[in-house]
């Protein structure tokens, strides 16, 4: 089922062989890049905020799986536990704490993976938006461009 709205905008992945390798091509480039400038991050120590937060955080270290353990990292470092800190974040430290306790590679990794994704999402939704109808077609062709440089940013 494809999703069709009536002024003609829709958000379908492009058919043609052209749209898709311009699009694979900026989806690498962007991989590419991001591996570039996170390269020296890989195999380092924790630094400054990273003991407090994960070394010393007793709200993200634990063995089980359970839920009832797994919330207590949305506290953050608040050991009170009186009030919910950035509970997304301190969820993917305590789940990479049960993968890998405190190895910093871990860590670095799956913050990769998320800075990559959350590029590509922007990339996507710039196209989109771009391509607007509102838009009158002012940025239909320069989109993929536009959207890329930003995602670069």
């Amino acid at each position: 089922m494809k999703f069709e709205a009536t002024d003609g905008f829709d958000l379908h992945w492009p058919r043609s062989s052209e749209a898709l390798r311009h699009r694979g091509f900026a989806l690498m480039g962007l991989l590419v890049a991001l591996l570039l400038i996170y390269s020296n991050s890989f195999f380092a120590e924790f630094h400054l905020d990273d003991f407090g937060n994960i070394v010393d955080n007793v709200n993200i270290q634990g063995d089980g799986l359970d839920w009832k353990e797994l919330s207590r990292s949305f506290y953050g470092s608040d050991f009170s536990r009186e009030r919910i800190e950035r509970p997304l974040v301190f969820f993917t430290f305590a789940l990479n704490y049960r993968l890998h306790e405190l190895d910093p590679l871990g860590y670095h990794l799956v913050n990769f993976l998320l800075h990559y994704a959350a590029s590509v999402v922007l990339y996507l939704l710039l196209i989109h938006c771009l391509r607007l109808p509102a838009l009158g077609g002012r940025y239909t062709d320069t989109a993929p461009g536009i959207a890329l440089l930003a995602a670069f940013m």
